[in-house]
């Protein structure tokens, strides 16, 4: 019944809701009009339509007794817009993501992207297939990354494992290489997040892959905290140990797993002797 109510809507307003489905459940007045290259004032009749027909309605507080048009709508209920949704051709679908994200990037503060971070993220990924230049699939990769990192903080890791390796996808085929600080960053991510979604053995793969191309001892020292950090929260002390004593001995501090405490003084002693009078920039310009 959905479909043919959809059917029976004028052409104008069927693209218009197309439009605004692929924007998502809620959707502004303003992105509407930029997608539909037209003013907002030219829009007021198509969503007049879509509001009686009762696919749309205003989003938020509103004054019904008002002349002025809402400045934010949404679909009635979940299966309107995704009945609207499956209207759209598959490969219009996509360029019409692309056309959206590319549109909310120029129109967004970097305040208001933060915030929207995850919508804009998800525009792009459904329309990287329009992405041609280095550069867009550079932005692809990093805004990939700042929405695993926020929904990392939100504790909601399978997400964020999904960004992560959405990011690693935008990188370059030779990232290690031609963007080596982000392919550096996108990874740590990457083999924390396997970690904490229990996929161990990748986990262990994508930190081996890291201490290879890490051009420091500094940052090798990054990815062993990281480890250790990981290995102790699941009680899993004695390879934390392990790996303790790799990541010391990167540093010239060859301690045992059972060495005696004068032996473990004589060496901080040594390590003290050794820092005087050096800079820690010192150490992050040391190479493997």
């Amino acid at each position: 019944m959905m479909i043919n109510k959809i059917r029976r809507l004028p052409k104008p307003v069927q693209r218009l809701l197309m439009q605004a489905s692929c924007i998502g459940h809620t959707f502004s007045l303003e992105l509407l009009a930029l997608t539909a290259s037209c003013h907002p004032d030219d829009l007021e009749t198509q969503l007049a339509v879509a509001m009686d027909e009762g696919f749309i309605v205003p989003h938020g507080s509103s004054d019904s007794a008002s002349d002025e048009m809402p400045a934010v709508f949404k679909f009635l209920h979940d299966r309107v817009h995704q009945a609207v949704y499956s209207f759209v051709e598959k490969e219009q679908k996509k360029q019409l993501h692309y056309e959206i994200s590319t549109l909310m990037l120029k129109t967004l503060s970097a305040e208001e992207l933060d915030e929207h971070i995850f919508d804009v993220t998800n525009q792009l990924n459904l329309g990287k297939e329009f992405m041609t230049a280095a550069q867009e699939k550079e932005r692809l990769a990093e805004l990939n990354l700042r929405a695993c990192r926020k929904a990392k903080a939100n504790t909601a890791y399978e997400t964020a494992l999904k960004y992560v390796s959405n990011s690693i996808q935008a990188l370059q085929q030779d990232s290690w290489n031609g963007q080596y600080e982000l392919s550096f960053a996108v990874y740590l991510e990457l083999a924390e997040l396997e970690y904490l979604c229990g996929h161990f053995e990748e986990a262990k793969r994508s930190f081996q892959l890291i201490l290879q191309q890490a051009k420091t001892k500094l940052e090798k020292a990054e990815v062993y905290n990281l480890m250790i950090v990981l290995y102790t929260n699941l009680g899993l002390h004695e390879q934390a140990m392990q790996i303790g004593l790799e990541g010391l001995r990167l540093f010239g501090v060859p301690l045992h797993a059972k060495a005696r405490k004068s032996a473990l003084l004589m060496e901080l002693v040594k390590s003290k002797v050794q820092m005087i009078g050096r800079h820690p920039d010192e150490l992050a310009s040391c190479r493997r």
